[in-house]
């Protein structure tokens, strides 16, 4: 399993990131037995154990050590724990109504949501349920919530209907990012939210991509077409590129290259990786980073 843990991205009053800064406001991870353990800065209650207060090392979250935790997603100054029954808890920061509380209240201790599956941005979430639907909830700029919506806030996980007809099997965001993906079960990709650099994939023809250039947000999720005709199994986000491996273990990136090659704005196979049998995909704000099926892990 790849999990990449990356916080190098700090929250501004405009929402905008400042990129390669090593703010770490919070790192967790779960052991095989499915606890849950966290440190770092403790502002907003986000390390879940009810005070303010930071550490140094690891400490165990107590309020889910009876659970059986398989997944923690962490956002801007708050995280999200998936149980092995389906339970969600959110905690930490709760302004623009990110936690799905129905409130902008800072939750000290994890809280219960029931959900099966999460992703989260900077200050938005996008849970899937057992049976492939998505909802997302938190902050709507730039149409990151999939909602048909550009601003204000959703207070509680509301589903995305544009995906109705889908069955989804995972969502991916970047902990920093304004863009999503949906991958279903057929192997589609759809894609929403900013536009910037490219990262959405719909342009129907290619041309390189530079630093901040405004393409056209997407308010809905919408199909990336370049890859209609490929059956995807699994997909990322990194804060301005997206990437997606095919079932015959093909990878392909869009968006903004600029700390490694020249980025493009619809997806281009990564040709250096075809025949390496690369089965996962993780991005980071500005990298990225594939598994093979024997255990190699590739970044650039």
């Amino acid at each position: 399993l790849l999990r990449l843990w990356e916080s190098g991205t700090r929250e501004m009053d405009n929402e905008r990131s400042t990129q390669g800064t090593s703010w770490f406001y919070l790192l967790s991870l779960y052991a095989s037995i499915g606890q849950v353990w966290s440190w770092g800065d403790g502002d907003y209650g986000k390390l879940g154990r009810g005070g303010s207060d930071g550490c140094k090392t690891p400490k165990l979250v107590e309020k889910l050590q009876d659970l059986d935790i398989v997944k923690v997603c962490c956002g801007s100054q708050f995280s999200v724990a998936l149980t092995k029954d389906g339970q969600v808890y959110t905690w930490g920061k709760g302004d623009n109504q990110r936690l799905g509380h129905g409130t902008d209240e800072h939750v000290r201790y994890p809280k219960l949501l029931d959900i099966v599956d999460v992703a989260v941005g900077s200050t938005h979430c996008l849970a899937l349920t057992d049976d492939g639907e998505v909802h997302s909830w938190g902050k709507a700029t730039n149409g990151r919530l999939g909602l048909g919506l550009s601003s204000g806030t959703i207070p509680i996980p509301r589903q995305i209907t544009a995906l109705s007809n889908y069955v989804v099997k995972k969502v991916a965001v970047h902990s920093g990012g304004r863009h999503a993906m949906a991958l279903t079960v057929d192997g589609k990709i759809f894609s929403w939210g900013e536009g910037d650099d490219g990262k959405l994939g719909h342009f129907s023809r290619m041309y390189h991509v530079k630093v901040n250039n405004d393409y056209r947000n997407c308010d809905k999720p919408r199909l990336i077409e370049a890859l209609k005709t490929k059956r995807i199994r699994d997909i990322a986000c990194g804060s301005s590129h997206s990437a997606a491996i095919t079932s015959s273990g093909e990878l392909y990136s869009w968006g903004l290259g600029e700390y490694g090659s020249e980025g493009c704005n619809i997806p281009q196979n990564i040709e250096r990786l075809n025949g390496q049998g690369v089965c996962q995909i993780e991005c980071g704000a500005q990298f990225s980073l594939a598994l093979t099926k024997s255990g190699v892990v590739w970044t650039w």
